[in-house]
């Protein structure tokens, strides 16, 4: 990719050099001969893609195309900006780098894929997603074509009955400590589906022994979250549904309003144990009905008014 642009204009040849030097590694050799291991992870493909653009958009320049606005999509935006002057290309080449590696982290913390769905209208993508279960649209790029995506979630170690617990999230702006109920919705920035993951034979093993099962509770990717709704958006907890479903099948289905604790109970009490602060999330409570997950079982979680979470078990 990119060899033969540079090999013919000294200006192509120059923006890969470039990128040498802001880099700080030699990309030029990966874009140019791989391998494909080398230049496919997102934190190496990122400034690749910005590296080979600019080349190529010098070159269209200096041969007389020349644009009065500049737009781009997602990585492409960094193109245009470039292109534009409006930031440099040694600085968008770093923070392009640095967006791939968190990028990078992320994926290989959370494993997922994407997908694109070419030549469907948008309604026929977001059927399509629905059926498939756990995959939803991730970007609508242009008309007739469509970005899906979607998670899986490995099976915990160190247990053999690892179950899911459906929950409420309370998501803050602020905190404090010893937190007055009459004010703790003021404090709430807005509310979430999440699951509770639980190793329950080990909580029960260690529970029997008098020993703290907080391990039960507490390991990667223990606790899942759907987007955030602000609260001005939900309204008041009340009657809303919350459920959970597997593999199609309903496990737990019920109403936040019989949980134990209202949410300014909740923040409340909590904050005489630990300071609370703005991006804490405090999970609430479940239903009944919570139950063991296989590998490869599709989990679908929700609460009325609140977006669905969706996620799959790894086989």
């Amino acid at each position: 990719m990119g060899r033969a642009l540079a090999d013919e204009y000294p200006l192509a040849r120059e923006a890969f050099d470039q990128a040498n030097e802001a880099l700080g590694y030699d990309i030029t050799d990966i874009i140019f001969n791989g391998p494909a291991e080398k230049l496919v992870p997102t934190d190496v493909c990122q400034p690749a893609i910005l590296a080979m653009s600019v080349a190529a958009w010098r070159v269209a320049a200096d041969h007389g195309l020349h644009g009065d606005i500049a737009l781009g999509h997602s990585l492409g935006e960094y193109s245009a900006l470039v292109a534009t002057g409006a930031l440099e290309y040694g600085e968008a080449l770093r923070i392009v780098a640095e967006r791939g590696a968190a990028m990078q982290v992320a994926g290989t913390e959370r494993p997922g894929t994407m997908a694109a769905l070419l030549g469907q209208s948008d309604a026929d993508a977001q059927a399509l997603c629905a059926e498939a279960g756990e995959v939803w649209p991730a970007n609508y790029n242009c008309p007739g074509q469509i970005v899906a995506s979607g998670s899986t979630v490995a099976y915990a170690p160190q247990t053999s009955n690892l179950h899911h617990e459906v929950e409420l999230v309370v998501a803050l702006k602020s905190g404090g400590s010893d937190i007055a109920p009459e004010h703790a919705l003021s404090h709430v920035f807005g509310y979430a589906v999440g699951n509770d993951l639980t190793r329950r034979d080990l909580q029960h093993q260690l529970r029997e022994k008098g020993l703290p099962w907080d391990m039960s509770k507490a390991f990667d990717a223990s606790a899942q979250i759907s987007a955030i709704q602000p609260a001005e958006r939900f309204g008041a907890v009340g009657e809303q549904v919350i459920w959970l479903e597997v593999n199609g099948q309903k496990r737990q289905h019920s109403q936040l309003s019989q949980m134990i604790w209202s949410v300014p109970e909740i923040i409340a009490i909590l904050s005489t144990y630990v300071q609370l602060a703005a991006g804490d999330l405090i999970y609430t409570g479940t239903p009944d009905g919570v139950g063991p997950l296989e590998r490869g079982d599709a989990v679908r979680a929700g609460i009325e008014g609140l977006p669905v979470l969706e996620f799959r078990i790894a086989p």
